[in-house]
């Protein structure tokens, strides 16, 4: 019913074409939540069937965030919104641990071993995916776009941290998510990509730390090199800022 609701919409206002342009924002962003609502809808109502089949394991969840996902794509393609854009990253990054569960790599909800890894660096592929295209101009709302892009990646990148025994993986894919971001905005002069180097660089550099040093450090120490660190990469984006302005000046006046 939401969904049809939301083609209806776009029918008596011109066409569904309608809710794919600025002509009618309005229109646009109230199809996009019935959109957005059907999806969520049809989710629960997923879970509901697959549980009602007596099928063990992470398949329910598996059948809610794909439907959430499909159909999530399929509401932002009538009426790209920035709820529908989070509708299918929320569809995207949650179908990720119920895949694993049922292909039998992740066996429980404790992440103490290497499922950890393979979850964050699937994480992190689908914020890079998430990324590339917004680069390439296919989300309608590209700022929001990179900042979840980024917020994926961040996220996926400190998931590994849940391993005991592998948590110098987060440190190492955090540290690179930072320097790619600080990268990227030299290039793009977007600041979701100097948000995502300066808070990727506040965080690893005091987990690690905290790590080696066994938490000897104590909380106050932990503080102060999280304080030190957090001035010293906002610093550094100030500088990549300065010179990302100059760049665009001198490739004005060259053009």
């Amino acid at each position: 019913v939401l969904a049809a609701a939301g083609v209806v919409l776009g029918l008596v206002g011109g066409g569904l074409s309608v809710l794919r342009s600025e002509e009618q924002p309005v229109r646009r962003r109230l199809a996009g939540v019935l959109f957005a609502g059907s999806a969520g809808v049809a989710a629960i109502a997923a879970l509901v069937q697959v549980d009602s089949m007596d099928v063990s394991g992470s398949a329910p969840g598996l059948a809610a965030t794909l439907t959430l996902f499909t159909l999530g794509v399929l509401g932002y393609v009538l009426a790209p919104t920035l709820l529908g854009q989070a509708v299918v990253a929320v569809g995207a990054v949650f179908s990720v641990p119920q895949a694993l569960e049922v292909l039998g790599i992740r066996e429980s909800v404790e992440w103490g071993g290497p499922d950890a890894i393979v979850f964050g660096v699937a994480v992190l592929a689908i914020g890079l995916a998430w990324l590339a295209l917004a680069e390439k101009g296919m989300w309608r709302e590209v700022a929001s776009a990179r900042v979840i892009g980024c917020g994926i990646c961040l996220a996926g990148a400190q998931i590994p941290l849940g391993s005991a025994d592998h948590s110098w993986v987060a440190y190492v894919l955090t540290t690179l998510v930072a320097v790619t971001g600080f990268a990227v905005y030299v290039a793009r002069q977007a600041w979701p990509y100097l948000a995502v180097g300066v808070v990727g660089l506040t965080l690893v550099v005091p987990e690690a730390l905290l790590d080696w040093f066994e938490g000897a450090m104590g909380p106050a120490g932990v503080l102060m090199v999280a304080g030190v660190t957090l001035l010293g990469t906002s610093l550094l984006g100030l500088r990549l800022r300065q010179e990302a302005g100059e760049h665009a000046e001198e490739r004005q006046h060259t053009d």
